[in-house]
């Protein structure tokens, strides 16, 4: 327990120094293919059908080295209330390339991307979900208005057996098709609101299933390095819902 505590400790520390410890710079965060480096800290709490519901925080933290490159770490710890367990979460790595951005036509960007989440979460605590998950995707974005744009992402699924016998899920591979719809309303210089539909095509062992994920999330920007941000996701399929509050600081 120590160590979760002093690990968080560690990264309010990191976000409160880079704070101070950075120029001024104009920030727009509302639109994902805006590739920033920074770290955002969230409280989070999971209800969920199975496993126990979830309660925890994730950081992310992400570099970018320049506008076209961005690489993402995610951890989250969360604490199991049914199973009384506590832990750390599956971990996600992510890199984006962005070859093309011009907001001022239509077709405003263009880039690959891929996903890995490794499975370190313990299932048999209600952490992990037990699967090493790698999705490749491609992401766009339609620039409607300056207060609307809409950045559809297309990804491929690929979701190994599970690593532990401490599960009950399908022991075959999973491949899926995911498409997003990442859309954003600016509200203000300072605010944003953005709507996200997500639909799932995944087959395993030969038979398809279809679900329908919603995010709904708000952001509004403290001073020129930080924001506030809400979130909301329901995956109806599965009857998982999210609610989360965090806290970003760009530098």
């Amino acid at each position: 327990m120590k160590t979760y505590v002093l690990f968080i400790i560690f990264v309010f520390f990191f976000c409160n120094v880079s704070l101070y410890a950075q120029e001024e710079q104009q920030i727009d965060a509302s639109k994902p293919t805006n590739f920033y480096s920074y770290l955002n800290n969230s409280l989070e709490f999971l209800s969920r059908e199975k496993k126990g519901n979830l309660i925890g925080y994730r950081a992310n933290i992400t570099y970018s080295p320049s506008e076209r490159h961005l690489i993402l770490g995610e951890v989250p710890l969360h604490y199991n209330l049914q199973k009384g367990k506590f832990g750390f979460g599956d971990i996600r790595a992510r890199y984006f390339y962005l070859p093309y951005k011009n907001y001022e036509k239509f077709f405003g960007a263009f880039g690959p991307s891929v996903d890995i989440i490794a499975p370190v979460g313990n299932v048999a605590n209600g952490i992990g979900n037990g699967r090493w998950v790698i999705a490749p995707g491609l992401a766009g974005a339609l620039m409607f208005a300056e207060w609307f744009q809409v950045f559809p992402v297309l990804s491929y699924q690929y979701m190994s057996k599970p690593i532990s016998s401490d599960t009950t899920a399908v022991s075959d591979p999973i491949n899926g098709i995911t498409l997003q719809f990442i859309s954003v309303f600016a509200l203000s210089q300072k605010a944003f609101i953005v709507v996200t539909p997500t639909f799932n095509q995944h087959y395993v062992s030969g038979t398809g299933s279809f679900s329908y994920i919603q995010e709904l999330s708000f952001g509004y920007m403290v001073g020129p390095k930080g924001q506030l941000s809400a979130y909301l996701k329901g995956d109806f399929k599965d009857n998982l819902y999210q609610v989360s509050v965090g806290y970003t600081v760009f530098f």
